[in-house]
């Protein structure tokens, strides 16, 4: 691999790491972002009720209609609090939603980006290694198979001569005929 393929691929590391390390940072942040809304909302709602609760403790039996009726009132209110602020989480989660969705769509554009360009690198510089390669393994092919086609012969011509040698082997029949071998022209021509 040359110099800057590798060079190259770095980059695209590096490129990678920087999306990722974004994505992480920023689902960090909308996740603390959002458990700092919950903490206060939680907060807001305990400071309610300990207020309300400690107003029917100080009323206790000596509370009038109108005292019942304003403190009716206040539960309501916090109750149409909590159902607000619930309300609001909810919007909050998905606008938080739409956000982290968007920025992953437009991370994996930036993605595509960058891998169509490390690919357009790419072919612009194997591209123009390929017919000669093709012609490398057109020409390996054509070796093999001379080379394999040799070494049959010469096992053929060792199975002969030592059939030859050994009287007690005259008799085995040769499993490979001659005529299926296929002998390199440089081997028939002697």
């Amino acid at each position: 691999m040359s110099g800057t393929a590798v060079a190259d691929i770095e980059q695209y590391d590096t490129e990678m790491d920087a999306l990722e390390t974004r994505q992480a940072a920023k689902e960090l942040q909308v996740k603390d972002m959002q458990k700092v809304e919950k903490d206060e909302m939680a907060e807001r709602n305990a400071t309610a009720l300990k207020h309300v609760n400690r107003r029917l403790s100080i009323l206790g039996d000596a509370a009038t209609y109108e005292d019942r009726k304003r403190l009716f009132e206040e539960q309501e209110m916090m109750n149409e609090l909590s159902r607000k602020h619930a309300r609001d989480l909810a919007i909050l989660r998905r606008t938080h939603e739409r956000q982290r969705l968007d920025l992953e769509r437009k991370q994996q554009n930036q993605l595509g980006h960058v891998h169509t360009r490390f690919q357009a690198k790419f072919e612009s510089r194997v591209a123009p290694r390929y017919p000669r390669l093709r012609d490398d393994m057109a020409e390996l092919t054509s070796l093999l198979q001379s080379r394999r086609n040799r070494l049959l012969a010469r096992w053929y011509i060792q199975l002969q001569k030592f059939k030859a040698e050994t009287p007690s082997l005259t008799s085995i029949e040769v499993a490979l005929p001659l005529n299926l071998l296929t002998f390199p022209d440089e081997f028939m021509a002697f």
